[in-house]
């Protein structure tokens, strides 16, 4: 669990300090799937349980669901955050707010997906949830904007709302909706994944090295003819950053949080939930310097409530032990 924090918590201080070192967005995701892919199939054909399933147990009419998990929750989650980061790289503390709506966007599909029992309180945990990210968003423009306060000020309140809209346009506001479109897809992956899983019968590992295979195909066909190799090759702690950030965050991290499901329940591992957000803004502000200011706090304070309301009392799922 300490070690499944660390290693999460730790992705948005790699990922913003590549985008500094002059990566590209395109260039993170690619050089960041293909190393995910080469750790994850040592991995799974190190095991003789995955490897027997990663060898035998896929066919060719799994290919359109593997696809799609690797299209959705490897390369368009990790592009959209990345793309969302690279917006403000000055600031990318609301973007990883917003971003840790995926417990509560998780649940949310379990509903639409699993067809598991939509309760009220749920249904106002999720209310709450996109209220804190309308109000990081609200909050952040006017932040921007002196112009839109005193218009609200004066009264104004037509000619407020419509440059409040014209606004989400701008770069740093298309940032935001953007780290919410990328736990939109966290959400929709992690139960669309399991559904599958579970109807198919995949083995984690194997599938999950599947998916990474998926998503770094994507990755290569759209990023893989513009990628500058020397950008790595040159400089070693590029390399040692992007290492880090596929091993870790999108290889040994997710098999750890496997594990913990299987060990400890669902219901106890839930606290990454409230522990990742915090951590990983507290490691934003050692590396790079990058404290959250008040609406960031306030944000995150309603975000982290909503997915509290959202479990509390939630009963375990029987198959998670």
């Amino acid at each position: 669990m300490i070690l499944i924090l660390v290693i999460w918590a730790s992705t948005t201080s790699i990922v913003t300090e590549l985008l500094a070192r002059g990566l590209t967005v395109g260039e993170v995701v690619t050089f960041d799937g293909v190393l995910s892919v080469m750790f994850l199939l040592a991995l799974a054909l190190a095991a003789p349980t995955s490897r027997r399933a990663f060898l035998r147990d896929y066919r060719w009419r799994h290919t359109p669901w593997l696809f799609l998990c690797g299209l959705t929750g490897i390369f368009l989650y990790n592009f959209l955050l990345y793309k969302a980061m690279a917006s403000d790289l000055q600031n990318v503390v609301p973007y990883v707010v917003l971003n840790y709506l995926w417990p509560l966007t998780t649940l949310v599909f379990g509903v639409v997906i699993l067809r598991e029992r939509l309760t009220a309180r749920l249904g106002v945990a999720a209310a709450c949830g996109f209220l804190g990210f309308l109000f990081i968003q609200v909050a952040g423009i006017l932040s921007r904007d002196s112009r839109l306060v005193g218009q609200f000020q004066a009264g104004r309140y037509g000619d407020f709302l419509s440059g409040l809209a014209a606004s989400f346009v701008q770069a740093k506001a298309l940032g935001c909706v953007l780290a919410f479109a990328a736990a939109v897809l966290w959400g929709a992956f992690s139960a669309g994944a399991r559904r599958i899983s579970d109807e198919l019968h995949f083995e984690p590992l194997s599938s999950l090295a599947w998916f990474t295979v998926a998503g770094a195909a994507v990755a290569l066909a759209v990023f893989g003819p513009h990628c500058d190799g020397s950008k790595v090759l040159r400089h070693w702690d590029v390399a040692a950053l992007l290492v880090v950030l596929a091993a870790g965050a999108h290889g040994l991290a997710n098999l750890l949080w496997l594990r913990a499901i299987k060990l400890g329940g669902a219901g106890r591992t839930a606290v990454v939930a409230y522990l990742t957000p915090v951590l990983a803004l507290l490691t934003l502000g050692l590396w790079q310097k990058q404290w959250p200011n008040l609406y960031s706090v306030i944000g995150l304070a309603i975000i982290l409530g909503a997915v509290a309301l959202a479990e509390v009392g939630r009963k375990p799922d029987p198959t998670a032990s």
